[in-house]
């Protein structure tokens, strides 16, 4: 048994307790308030905390890419200004691509955040071509503007 017992004050901090541990090398320390022990915490409680860290993002469920897809075009049928017959959506581990033509370039942003506001997207990047409609001059998007890509 040893005399010199590592101990924490209930007030100290999880990093403190940690760092204890592991300079004293135990997986235990009684924890003390007012010169009592009131409690025990172990290396096993940190392993718990973690876990159920770890573990909580993934409860949900996860949104397949086709369910993805879907709720982005249902989401676009509902809106009358959407050009849902020119759009093409392709979603790849919940990346999402827009694709097709647009005549009227206040609608990316809107679509863009159609897209960004459906559950399970981690990213989504704009392909969608602005044709103008008196003089037929098209533009790419600004994501394939930036990178040198020609409508």
């Amino acid at each position: 048994m040893s005399c010199n017992v590592a101990t924490i004050g209930e007030d100290q901090s999880l990093e403190e307790a940690v760092a204890l541990m592991e300079q004293r090398h135990v997986k235990r320390l009684p924890v003390l308030a007012n010169d009592r022990v009131v409690g025990i915490i172990t290396r096993a409680d940190f392993v718990r905390e973690l876990v159920e860290f770890v573990r909580e993002p993934y409860d949900e469920q996860l949104t397949s890419d086709a369910e993805i897809k879907e709720r982005i075009q249902a989401e676009l049928h509902n809106q009358k200004w959407a050009p849902v017959a020119s759009l093409g959506i392709l979603v790849k581990d919940g990346v999402v691509n827009l694709h097709g033509v647009m005549t009227d370039e206040r609608e990316r942003d809107a679509i863009r955040v159609i897209a960004e506001n459906v559950s399970g997207v981690r990213e989504v990047h704009d392909h969608i071509v602005w044709v103008e409609g008196y003089s037929g001059m098209s533009l790419p998007s600004p994501e394939d503007k930036e990178k040198g890509h020609a409508a």
